[in-house]
C-alpha cells in the first residue's frame, strides 16, 4: 500500500489502545519529545488533543470526498471508516424470517430476556437520540431497558455468547464480526435495522503538532483517504470514509446514523444518561 508507492519512507506503528495511544501524545506534547507523527483514534477523542494543542489542522483536499460526520469544519477530524452496528442472531434459534428487523420488534415481549447489549455503546444512545429526537428516543429506550437485556463488556464476548446460545440476540453488533463467524460456520447471521442503522463514532487520523515528519505524515493522511487507501479498509470489512467507497453490503436505501460531533464534547453527559437508562454502576 503506503510503502510500495512511497518506497523511500517507513511506517513504524506503536502498539496499544486508543486510551494509551492518547496519553503518550499528550507527554510528547508537554514534555516536548516529539516521536509520533500521527495518531489514529476514535473522533470523541479529537477535541482533547486540539484542546491541548497536540495535534494539527490538515485540510486535504480529500476531504471533500468524506461521507457527513467523519469532518469538521476546522481542519482537525479526517475520518478514515466507522463501523455500522446490526441486529446479531444465532440461526440455530432464530430463523432469519423470525428475527427482529427494526427498533419497534425490540419491544416484542417474545424477546424478553433475550438480547444482548454492550455496557459502553454510548454511540448507539447518542445515534439513537440524533434520529428519533431526545424525547422519543429515551422513551423507546425506557421502553427497551424493560425487555431484561443482557448486558456484557465489549462486542466480541457478547457475540460469542450469542453465537454459544447464551441468548439469541444482540442488537448493537459489528457485522464484519458476524462474517467471521459465519466464514468458521458458526450459527451466526445478522440484518440492517430499520429505520436507521447506527454508526459508532468514526476513527479518525490526526497529525501530531510536533510532527518530527510533518510532510511524510500528509502523504500518509492522504493516502488513507485516497481510493487505494480506502479499498484496503472496505477489504476488511470496514465501512470507510469515502462516499464512492463500496461495502459488502448494498446500502443505498439505508439511512445510515453516525453519532452527530456535538456529542463528542458531552461524553460525560451520555455516559451518564446510558448507565441512567439501563441501571448501570
Amino acid at each position: 500500500g503506503f510503502e510500495s508507492k512511497y518506497p523511500f519512507l517507513k511506517v513504524r506503528f506503536q502498539p496499544g489502545g486508543a486510551g494509551r495511544q492518547l496519553e503518550q501524545l499528550l507527554i510528547e506534547h508537554r514534555t516536548k519529545k516529539h516521536r509520533a507523527d500521527i495518531i489514529n483514534t476514535r473522533r470523541s477523542f479529537v477535541n482533547v488533543m486540539a484542546n491541548a494543542g497536540a495535534i494539527a489542522r490538515y485540510r486535504t483536499p480529500l476531504r471533500s470526498a468524506l461521507r457527513e460526520g467523519f469532518t469538521d469544519k476546522e481542519g482537525l477530524i479526517n475520518g478514515i471508516y466507522a463501523q455500522p452496528r446490526v441486529f446479531l442472531f444465532n440461526t440455530r434459534m432464530v430463523p432469519r424470517d423470525k428475527a427482529p428487523r427494526s427498533f419497534d420488534d425490540l419491544l416484542d415481549p417474545q424477546w424478553r430476556d433475550k438480547m444482548g447489549l454492550d455496557t459502553t455503546d454510548y454511540d448507539w444512545l447518542a445515534s439513537l437520540i440524533d434520529f428519533y429526537g431526545r424525547g422519543k428516543a429515551l422513551e423507546f429506550a425506557g421502553k427497551l431497558a424493560k425487555q431484561q437485556l443482557n448486558f456484557r463488556r465489549g462486542p466480541t464476548l457478547l457475540a460469542q455468547l450469542a453465537v454459544a446460545g447464551e441468548f439469541p440476540i444482540v442488537i448493537d453488533a459489528f457485522p464484519e464480526e458476524i462474517i467471521q463467524m459465519k466464514s468458521a460456520k458458526a450459527p451466526a447471521d445478522f440484518v440492517f435495522s430499520e429505520p436507521f442503522v447506527p454508526v459508532k463514532t468514526p476513527t479518525t487520523v490526526s497529525i501530531s503538532a510536533g510532527a518530527p515528519h510533518p510532510h511524510a505524515a500528509a502523504l500518509f493522511v492522504d493516502f488513507l483517504l485516497s481510493r487505494p487507501g480506502q479499498n484496503i479498509m472496505v477489504a476488511q470489512g470496514r465501512w470507510a470514509s469515502r462516499k464512492d467507497a463500496g461495502y459488502f453490503a448494498d446500502l443505498k436505501d439505508k439511512k445510515m446514523q453516525v453519532a452527530s460531533p456535538e456529542w463528542d464534547d458531552k461524553q460525560v453527559e451520555l455516559i451518564k444518561l446510558y448507565n441512567s437508562l439501563f441501571s448501570l454502576r
